[in-house]
């Protein structure tokens, strides 16, 4: 036979691995939900949100967010106030809500001047303001959006006696039906509106050409999520920038992307490309800076309210507008000092501890705990340095002649507090038992009397075990990798360790060899620890420590551990399964050729072929149950839920049909996930699953949202069976004995189909309702009403 075949085979199999990896990146899906709301209908006015969403800019900071467009009557700075909105877009009347005490921070003015201007008629005899006197006007009442036209028109001597002023109905035809005179308008919108589909010309009045220079399209937040979330604020901030920079310099590429996505509106290509147009004109008025907030300029907006008798409290005008370089505000002016004058910091690591920490070969500082350290010193302005060791005792070694400030990961001890000081712990892992795979599950730890068991030498938690369980002989190790080696060859019973650490190199050089046999109740809490003989530096991590975003944590966490949930498809099975198939076509082109040459019987070929085609059929049935199936709760998941959803409003639609459907929030989640750790907020979705499975009738659709929020489909059910289902639930949760923490509780938002309803109709209607139920106090139903 050919020798070469079976190397080509070889080498075209690596060739398709190597690009299905390159085609399938692993993604992290572990992203924190943030609603942004706009102050108008999808149109480009927003176009760098939607740049920044479907560009990846979001994502990369962890952020999935959420661009809801404006619905009549909503009132914009109460849903930030009352945290149904994140982030918000508005106008320079925040000025007012600022002056009223209301909790709002100021993050970037997209545009430079405002769009508002009043248009007119050019057939209308109206060429300047001054013929504006005993004419209509249509605004929108509301004092605090209408002064930019206002003032522009009381500036040249009208005032509202002489106007006659009219609701702004929005809609364009009253102006060319002669219904108006004039009307509150967008100078990107219908000057352009005017001429193409009704070819009337217009004349506009913009109030920046009278001295009344307001912002346009402010982007604002509460300022708790300033003080809790500084450095998710900064960067949605910045990526949003950066989405708009990116949809001025790309403009048709935008269009398009509007036009596919979000274009409620049905605004033609031209349309969108004049709008464009102008608001890149707005948004780089008298500037090359995207963005910019001056607090000079905001001042002269806020005097001009007073001037018209709308306002007369006093604002800081600093603290309204968000500072970029606020984080080094968190420290004291001594803080400040010393670290001006310490220049660099110098870190001490465990140099062989994966997936925490480790130097590679070069020496290049990588692992879980490099990504913090990154941040710490963006944070703090100034490089903080790894020195490199060779072992665990070396570095306590290295920590103790003060050849280094900070140690990155470590548990505090007695011995270790005489000359180190320990912040709060900002580290949580469990600490586990592996053994070779012959071992059966260990629950009871007295089973380790007199055995030979291993630990990392100089391990905090080896004090922990020897005075708990005093009757196990304990063997160091020189680190992780060590330990597991000496199970493989039977010089130790097992070794203790982080599951994150033994799950790593388990996996990366003991695949088929060890296992986590038992789980100890003790967790690895993990600190900084710094020099005790500069306290100061206790007191500038525990300000970084505090300042930790859960999302920041548990991206990076996601991204080291090698044990992880993934709400979404497998993918990597879907590789594999795809691998396989290709890989039956070699062999049977194999297995054909080498037949050709030398006759072989063909019973082989067929046997081989029968094999390989079972595997593949129980490979895909796998498959399928993976796509539609949350890996951890066994009910759907989101892309089941979806499709199921689009199905049932076709079936509601058809026959007329009711549908309803309930959202599931577990209340205080995450104090369950901080207090008992993650392995017990596990169990508690595990076991809410089961009530809901069990509770629900054989045609709803019950799955799992998303995190700890559920979704159940109930076809053929009005609002009144809905919320007799959702009350139901909500007792049986209530009631229901938790391991470890005994009772929670959940909220239930539901919502009932109405012919048209899109399935985003509908979930935005649960989600409202949902935080009706969350306002109220938890624990409750409640219905969406409008």
């Amino acid at each position: 036979m050919n020798k070469t075949i079976p190397h080509l085979i070889t080498i075209i199999i690596l060739i398709l691995i190597q690009n299905l990896y390159a085609k399938h990146p692993i993604e992290n899906n572990n992203l924190k939900n943030i609603t942004l709301q706009l102050q108008w209908k999808h149109q480009f006015q927003f176009a760098g949100y939607y740049i920044a969403k479907e560009k990846g800019y979001y994502k990369d900071i962890g952020l999935d967010v959420n661009i809801k467009e404006y619905t009549y009557n909503k009132d914009i700075v109460q849903d930030v106030l009352n945290k149904k909105a994140h982030y918000a877009v508005g106008r320079s009347s925040l000025v007012i809500n600022k002056a009223k005490g209301d909790k709002i921070t100021l993050l970037a003015a997209i545009f430079q001047s405002s769009a508002d201007v009043l248009i007119a008629l050019k057939n209308s005899n109206i060429s300047s303001l001054k013929d504006l006197k005993n004419k209509r006007i249509m605004i929108t009442g509301n004092a605090q959006n209408d002064l930019i036209y206002l003032s522009m028109l009381f500036s040249n001597n009208l005032s509202i006696e002489d106007l006659i002023i009219q609701k702004h109905s929005f809609d364009i035809e009253d102006l060319v039906n002669k219904n108006t005179d004039l009307m509150a308008s967008y100078i990107s919108n219908e000057p352009y509106r005017l001429k193409k589909e009704y070819g009337l010309d217009s004349i506009v009045f913009a109030p920046k050409d009278y001295g009344f220079d307001f912002y346009g399209d402010i982007l604002f937040t509460h300022e708790d999520r300033i003080k809790s979330n500084t450095n998710e604020v900064m960067k949605f901030k910045k990526a949003s920038l950066k989405g708009w920079k990116y949809a001025f310099a790309n403009i048709e590429e935008t269009i398009n992307l509007i036009q596919e996505k979000y274009n409620t509106q049905n605004k033609s290509k031209e349309a969108l490309q004049y709008e464009a147009i102008e608001l890149q004109k707005l948004a780089y008025y008298n500037t090359k800076e995207l963005g910019l907030l001056d607090v000079n300029k905001i001042e002269r907006i806020y005097d001009a309210y007073k001037l018209m008798g709308i306002a007369k409290e006093q604002i800081d005008f600093k603290s309204f507008i968000f500072d970029d370089t606020q984080m080094n505000s968190m420290f004291t002016k001594k803080e400040k000092a010393f670290l001006k004058r310490k220049k660099t910091l110098r870190l001490c690591i465990d140099p062989n501890w994966m997936p925490f920490e480790m130097f590679t070969d070069d020496g290049k500082y990588i692992g879980l705990s490099s990504e913090y350290f990154k941040l710490f010193s963006e944070q703090l302005k100034i490089p903080i340095k790894a020195i490199r060791t060779n072992n665990w005792s070396e570095t306590l070694d290295f920590m103790k002649k003060r050849k280094c400030d900070i140690l990155s990961l470590a548990m505090e001890t007695p011995n270790r507090k005489q000359y180190m000081d320990f912040t709060s712990v900002y580290m949580q892992m469990p600490l586990v038992l592996a053994t070779k795979l012959n071992v059966t599950f260990v629950d009871n730890f007295k089973q380790l009397k007199n055995k030979k068991i291993g630990i990392v030498k100089d391990y905090a938690y080896a004090e922990i075990i020897k005075n708990k369980f005093p009757y196990i002989n304990i063997v160091e190790a020189k680190n992780t990798k060590d330990g597991l080696a000496k199970v493989v060859n039977e010089e130790i019973f097992a070794f203790i360790g982080a599951v994150a650490d033994i799950s790593y190199f388990t996996q990366k050089d003991f695949v088929g060899e060890v296992k986590i046999s038992g789980k100890f109740k003790e967790n690895l809490n993990l600190s900084i620890a710094v020099r005790n003989d500069e306290t100061i530096l206790l007191s500038i991590f525990n300000k970084l420590i505090e300042n930790l975003e859960d999302d920041f944590k548990t991206k990076i966490t996601n991204k080291y551990m090698a044990i992880k949930y993934d709400p979404t498809i497998n993918h990597s099975l879907l590789w594999k399964s795809s691998l396989i198939f290709v890989i039956i076509i070699l062999i049977t082109f194999y297995w054909t050729y080498t037949i050709k040459k030398e006759k072989r019987k063909t019973e082989l070929l067929l046997i081989k072929l029968e094999f390989a085609r079972n595997q593949l059929k129980e490979k895909n049935k796998e498959l399928k149950h993976i796509a539609r199936t949350d890996k951890l709760t066994e009910l759907y998941n989101r892309v089941k839920l979806d499709d199921a959803l689009i199905k049932e409003l076709s079936r509601a639609n058809r026959y007329n049909h009711s549908l309803g459907i309930i959202l599931i929030d577990i209340d205080n989640f995450k104090q369950v996930n901080d207090t008992y750790g993650h392995l017990v907020g596990d169990m508690v979705l595990i076991d809410l699953a089961k009530i809901l499975k069990e509770y629900t009738r054989d045609i709803d659709i019950a799955g799992r949202w998303g995190g700890e929020e559920f979704m159940i489909i109930c076809p053929e059910t009005n609002i009144k069976g809905v919320n007799k289902l959702a009350h139901l639930l909500k007792e049986k949760i209530e009631t229901y004995n938790f391991p470890e923490i005994r009772n929670i509780t959940a909220s239930f938002g539901i919502s009932q189909f109405r012919i048209k309803d899109s399935p985003d109709d509908l979930i935005l209607k649960a989600d409202e309702a949902l935080y009706k139920a969350k306002n109220a106090g938890r624990n409750c139903v409640r219905g969406y009403t409008n």
